[in-house]
């Protein structure tokens, strides 16, 4: 009986290391992304670095698609992927410029592992050109208030109209 519990437990161990190692496999969003220089030949410019919570997330092609539709609505959602997700629509800007807008506001002070299937608008690329992956940053919001200048001349008088009358003989 004692070697069957033992057994258990050792397996449980091995689950639980095993399990951890593939999580820990995965995309690490604070992992610099290197970008392969063969895509500057289909793209020109894409959203990177800090951005607002609201901003769109832009790729810029080198060439105008043949796929461009100017009709204002929504394009293929298998274009885009993003880690963490974020849920919205592709639209085109012109012929060579795609945006994506969020349906919400992206969470502040989150980095963000983007996936563009290059693929999906240019035949006949090589593998390791089908998926542009790039990554972004969210700017990290803060808020700090110092009422430390404002102090009244008496710890004993600690009402407004003292502190005002204060303040007005500074001025």
């Amino acid at each position: 009986m004692q070697y069957f519990k033992n057994s258990i437990l050792q397996k449980g161990i091995t689950f639980i290391i095993i399990l951890t190692a593939f999580v820990r496999c995965g995309n690490d969003p604070n992992e610099i992304i290197e970008i392969n220089p063969a895509f500057s030949e289909h793209i020109s410019a894409f959203t990177s670095g800090v951005i607002s919570s609201e901003s769109t997330i832009r790729i810029r092609l080198m060439e105008n698609n043949i796929h461009f539709k100017d009709d204002g609505e929504p394009i293929d959602n298998d274009l885009f992927d993003f880690s963490p997700n974020i849920k919205g629509d592709a639209y085109w800007i012109d012929e060579r410029t795609i945006e994506f807008h969020s349906k919400e506001n992206m969470t502040s002070g989150t980095p963000f592992i983007g996936e563009f299937e290059l693929g999906e608008l240019i035949d006949g690329l090589p593998n390791n050109l089908e998926t542009f992956v790039f990554q972004f940053q969210t700017i990290q919001q803060a808020f700090s208030v110092d009422l430390g200048t404002y102090k009244t001349y008496e710890k004993t008088k600690l009402n407004l109209t003292n502190f005002l009358e204060q303040l007005l003989l500074l001025m």
